[in-house]
Parts: structure tokens; sequence; C-alpha cells
């Protein structure tokens, strides 16, 4: 997979951070920023990558353009 920008601090200045890159358990519908390719997810939940039957919301790191896609 391509190098992806990012990633957001650590540090508290972002009530979130950028998560992994995602890994779909059916097809890859990571969405790309135009311009910088694959997004990270925006929220790193307990640790995990997906929540099933939910809105899950990607950013780009260079750009921080946002993204949201629903798995059910």
């Amino acid at each position: 997979m391509e190098q992806v920008p990012g990633p957001a601090p650590r540090d508290g200045s972002f009530g979130a951070y950028l998560g992994g890159v995602p890994g779909w358990d059916q097809s890859d519908d990571t969405p790309r920023c135009d311009a910088h390719g694959a997004m990270r997810l925006l929220l790193d939940h307990e640790g995990g990558q997906f929540l099933d039957g939910a809105l899950h919301v990607f950013t780009c790191g260079a750009c921080g353009r946002i993204r949201c896609v629903a798995e059910f």
C-alpha cells in the first residue's frame, strides 16, 4: 500500500487522531483524496479499525479533506 500523509498529533491538540490504514472485510471501499491518494480513518476506536454497522470517517493527512463510508 502506498505511503499515506500524516499522522495528526496525538498530544491532545485534536479530539481525534488518525487511525491505521483500513482493512475492509468485504471489498476495498477506502476513499481516496484526488490529490494525495488513500485516506486514513479519522478515529482509532479502542485499538480497532472498524465498527460493523457504523459510519466511518476518513481524512487526508495532507490537506484535511473528509470523506464518509457506511459499512453494514
